[in-house]
Order: C-alpha cells, then structure tokens, then sequence
C-alpha cells in the first residue's frame, strides 16, 4: 500500500520515514451528545522500521519493482 502510486488510494496512505521504528497504534473515540469516550490501544508486537527499496540489499538484489 504504501509503494502504490498516489492516485490508486489517495486517503489512504501513510508516509514513513525511512529508517525509523514504527508502533501501531488506534484510537477509538466514542462521541454522544457532549460525552466523549477516547480509547488508544498500541500493537507493541507489530513494530517495524520501515525501509525504502533501494535501502534494502534483499530488494535491489532480486530486481523487485516497487510502485508500478
């Protein structure tokens, strides 16, 4: 998703900063009348340091497209 070209899912992507540690996380926000419940839930399991392809040996290796 994130190597899709921009007009496929405009709204959708997420731009990551390559080299950098990454957590999931989601907020859920409950809204009725001027109450408001906010929860935030992190995926400490699911961390990732995003990499761009031309920084991945494995990917330049193996002559993958990215993006097309």
């Amino acid at each position: 998703m994130l190597t899709s070209p921009s007009f496929f899912f405009p709204l959708q992507q997420i731009m990551l900063n390559s080299l950098h540690k990454y957590e999931p996380r989601i907020h859920v926000m409950q809204v009725a009348g001027e109450q408001r419940v906010l929860s935030s839930h992190s995926f400490p399991e699911c961390q990732f340091i995003a990499v761009t392809a031309y920084q991945n040996e494995e990917v330049r290796r193996e002559g993958v497209e990215i993006g097309r």
